[in-house]
């Protein structure tokens, strides 16, 4: 997917550091709902590193996998953001935010490639919110902690890695 070399080692090392701290995440002890976050990102990680050099081909079986289980994971946030807003409180609506982009880039990706011009749209109305999480995560991470926090680095890096595959694909 990635045009050169470069960025193709690039978004592989960032991915692999997603999936590596998820992973660390996954099997910590952690908060109710932490684990899914975890398990969502461990899978988005392996998911982009396998897109980063072609693999599975949309269409594919297992691409066909891969749309069915981050839809899957989508509406798992879709519901807890609905819950969690009944209460007043932050329902990871970033968590939904980079789910929905990995559905949408496993879905168009075959298209961006031929240059539909609603699709690069639709694309490029994604690197906002998603640079905008990545930065958000950042300044968070900076703001609150004296000690850097594993998910507040992995939630930058998957964002703006996502960003960062998206605007290849135009």
């Amino acid at each position: 997917m990635s045009p050169s070399l470069v960025p193709a080692l690039a978004f592989t090392a960032a991915f692999t550091v997603t999936g590596l701290s998820s992973s660390v995440r996954l099997f910590a002890p952690a908060a109710r709902g932490a684990r899914v976050v975890a398990l969502a990102h461990l899978l988005m990680s392996v998911a982009m590193i396998g897109m980063v050099w072609g693999w599975p081909a949309p269409g594919t079986p297992a691409g066909i996998v891969q749309l069915a289980v981050f839809g899957l994971l989508a509406a798992v946030f879709v519901l807890r953001a609905l819950r969690s807003a009944e209460r007043g409180r932050d329902g990871g609506a970033q968590h939904l935010l980079v789910l929905v982009a990995m559905v949408w880039m496993l879905a168009a990706m075959p298209w961006l490639m031929t240059g539909q011009l609603w699709m690069q749209v639709v694309t490029l109305a994604f690197l906002v919110p998603l640079g905008s999480a990545a930065l958000g995560s950042v300044v968070e991470e900076h703001r609150s902690a004296p000690v850097p926090r594993l998910d507040a680095a992995d939630h930058a890096l998957m964002n703006g890695g996502m960003a960062g595959m998206l605007l290849t694909m135009l």
